[in-house]
């Protein structure tokens, strides 16, 4: 998509007020009243509010984002659940409000567009985190590592059995020999779910809910190292870091929503290189907008 022009934007905003032409010196008349661009704008803002602006112009703008087949199909079974679930009218009329005070002027006709542009809204940012978030102190405040584990349950009754020894020294066995980076792979044959079992838990920090020993053990660990064995109330754990670096975690939904939370900004950041990228602005529409945002310069 080009950059949309501020008068046209303006047109898009709200086409439901009385604009009459998109001159190229963007004037139109509002409520018999012949305005310059920038003044309509300031109208629609005193009317309706920056936010709500803002929201109409956001939900134009990442409506041109391209979604894939399977995250179309997601949305569509999100709006199937909802609508079965919001099923009778007052459930409905609540529905609508939510979807239009959200910018979309079709209200709950409007619930589908509503669930995929949040889905792109979330893809932006999540590759806007990736691209751009660097910050040390995220690094030094939350130890993040990527882990995944091979896990020796205990027996129902907690016992300690030969079993469970026999399992251990097998596993022991197979990583003098081989790349633990590899594990799942190399320990196919002892996971069955119920006595071994492995997970991939991607993304872990220091506010992951882990057991203490296990948390301790995994952050203790640098890119490529395999830990001794751990106990926790599960059983016997040997635990494989494959990551600690921001590149490291690219793509890790787990390390975006860490990066969220940790810089309560970066969204609207995000969503400022995409609108700084879609739409031409004039100063006063970008100072709005930016004041609205919290982007300083």
């Amino acid at each position: 998509m080009k950059k949309l022009i501020f008068g046209l934007v303006l047109v898009l905003l709200l086409a439901g007020c009385s604009q009459t032409n998109v001159a190229p010196d963007a004037v139109y008349t509002f409520n018999g009243e012949t305005v310059t661009a920038d003044e309509y704008y300031e109208k629609l803002v005193d009317l309706y509010g920056v936010s709500y602006m803002y929201q109409i112009l956001e939900n134009l703008v990442v409506g041109d984002l391209v979604l894939t087949d399977e995250e179309k199909k997601n949305a569509q079974t999100q709006f199937d659940s909802i609508m079965d679930y919001y099923s009778d009218e007052e459930s409905k009329a609540y529905l609508d409000a939510i979807v239009r005070s959200a910018g979309y002027t079709g209200g709950i006709d409007d619930l589908l567009l509503y669930i995929e542009n949040g889905i792109r809204k979330q893809n932006h940012i999540a590759s806007y985190i990736d691209a751009n978030f660097n910050d040390e102190a995220f690094l030094e405040k939350l130890n993040p590592r990527q882990v995944k584990h091979v896990l020796v349950l205990f027996d129902s009754d907690g016992a300690f059995t030969t079993a469970t020894q026999q399992k251990i020294e097998e596993i022991d066995r197979i990583f003098a020999t081989g790349d633990p980076a590899e594990m799942e792979t190399l320990l196919a044959d002892l996971i069955d779910g119920k006595t071994v079992v492995f997970e991939n838990l991607g993304y872990t920090d220091v506010n992951t809910s882990f057991e203490a020993p296990f948390l301790q053990a995994a952050l203790a660990l640098n890119k490529g190292q395999l830990s001794g064995w751990v106990q926790t109330t599960y059983g016997y754990h040997r635990i494989y870091a494959y990551g600690d670096s921001f590149e490291d975690f690219k793509g890790d939904a787990g390390y975006q929503d860490a990066v969220k939370t940790f810089d309560s900004s970066i969204e609207n950041r995000a969503m400022w290189s995409l609108l700084q990228e879609k739409v031409e602005f004039t100063d006063a529409f970008e100072a709005q907008i930016k004041a609205h945002l919290e982007i300083e310069d």
